[in-house]
């Protein structure tokens, strides 16, 4: 017989040279005595707790113990825990013999850490770059765990074009947990504007670092003209100056260059001329202070320049600028055609007001009401407000700077030519931006 062992043994007892044959019921009446573990517990959402992790040891003659979750309160014995949260779920412990002791684990469902920020990296050779950069980790009990961020950058190598892998960890306290990984691809300066200029990617979504500009808006076929111009409407902005009594200049004007010291926004000399400051409403209702730079002479081209101090800290990553290619209006300009154009007015609030479309007529034909230069002919319709708008065509290129209107012997729509253009800006900014 198995003294530790309930159950039922045959005796023989004997006596006095008789014996008696009789069964030996052996029971076990003593609930189990678990010691539980002191906690506190953490675990994910998903995770299904063992109920055995509770326990440090449990006191009992009969070694066969199980433990569950009480099924009356979790089917088949099993918590799946969901929602982050504090519970207290009852436990069951119980030997072979049916002895039952009850009582419950409390637990904190917990969240791992959420890393923020991470994207993939696009850079030139040589660059020198902080993977931890604009990166943060927050813990929805521990708070801001930026600091205890880890980046495993051990494959990287920034001095040699290829992709590499990039990994970022984050342990909350209870060690929960949060692994996420990008790529680092590391190419020469041309290839990586050649992949911003036809959007394969955008400084909206990656970390771009070492390109010429890394802002262009980027061409792309396939897109109705409504589409192109919501897409390129980060670039658009309109020009206002309030002249007091109610009297107000207005007009449109677009993003050519983003530095770090401020943005550089074209628009006409007529629009521009009168008035050193000016406020510029941009894409998303976003309005700050600028100041005319300066003007031309030769063709209808004004600069505005917006500081950065002037912005919203970090606002200059929502913007673009346009998408300038030389390559394309020199073909243009040996091939006219009846290229289909159009052009947003960005409105105080935020939104496109309304677009304009039309086609090109001429790239270069003689406008003999502003002295007397070759300007861009064109038929979508321009009214007040409209000066100093872009005009792209359907890829997202620049194809001229709207400006003007005559009467006479018809209406004809004119814009200042993109040649003409960027040597008006080069001219008042001493600057060139880039071009394809």
């Amino acid at each position: 017989m198995d003294e530790t062992c309930p159950g039922t043994y045959p005796v023989t007892v004997s006596c006095f040279r008789k014996t008696w044959s009789c069964t030996l019921e052996l029971r076990d009446t003593v609930p189990p005595a678990p010691v539980l573990r002191s906690g506190p517990f953490y675990f994910a959402p998903g995770d299904v707790p063992d109920p055995k992790d509770f326990l440090l040891r449990v006191r009992d003659a009969d070694p066969r113990i199980t433990c569950r979750f009480d099924p009356d309160f979790c089917p088949g014995g099993i918590y799946r825990c969901a929602e982050p949260g504090e519970y207290t779920i009852p436990l069951v412990v119980s030997d072979s013999s049916g002895n039952v002791f009850r009582t419950a684990a409390s637990f904190t469902v917990d969240l791992p850490p959420e890393i923020l920020g991470v994207r993939d990296f696009y850079l030139t050779p040589g660059t020198d770059v902080d993977f931890s950069s604009n990166v943060s980790v927050l813990d929805l009990t521990d708070g801001d765990l930026t600091d205890s961020l880890m980046v495993d950058d051990a494959s990287v190598r920034t001095d040699t074009a290829g992709e590499y892998p990039l990994r970022y960890t984050a342990v909350d306290r209870y060690g929960l947990r949060r692994e996420l990984c990008c790529t680092v691809h590391v190419l020469d300066a041309e290839p990586l504007q050649e992949l911003i200029g036809s959007r394969s990617i955008s400084h909206r979504d990656v970390t771009i670092l070492g390109a010429p500009n890394p802002y262009d808006t980027g061409a792309r076929s396939g897109l109705t003209m409504e589409e192109t111009l919501q897409e390129c409407a980060p670039a658009m902005v309109q020009l206002y100056h309030s002249s007091g009594e109610n009297g107000y200049a207005c007009g449109s004007g677009f993003v050519t260059e983003i530095t770090p010291e401020g943005l550089y926004i074209c628009s006409n000399a007529h629009v521009i001329g009168d008035f050193s400051g000016w406020t510029v409403y941009f894409h998303d209702g976003t309005a700050a202070d600028g100041f005319a730079l300066g003007t031309s002479d030769r063709y209808d081209i004004g600069v505005v320049f917006v500081p950065s101090i002037r912005l919203p800290a970090g606002y200059a990553e929502s913007l673009s600028t346009v998408h300038i290619d030389v390559g394309r209006w020199n073909a243009l300009s040996a091939d006219p055609r009846a290229l289909p154009l159009g052009l947003a007015h960005i409105g105080q609030s935020g939104e496109i007001e309304y677009t304009s479309t039309g086609t090109l007529v001429c790239v270069h034909q003689r406008f003999f009401y502003f002295q007397g230069n070759d300007q861009t002919e064109v038929t979508l319709q321009l009214i007040h407000g409209d000066s100093g708008s872009a005009i792209l065509d359907e890829t997202g290129s620049l194809i001229g700077v709207g400006f003007a209107y005559s009467l006479e012997p018809e209406v004809h729509y004119w814009a200042v030519p993109l040649d003409a253009f960027l040597s008006c800006y080069e001219e008042i900014t001493g600057r060139i931006p880039y071009t394809y």
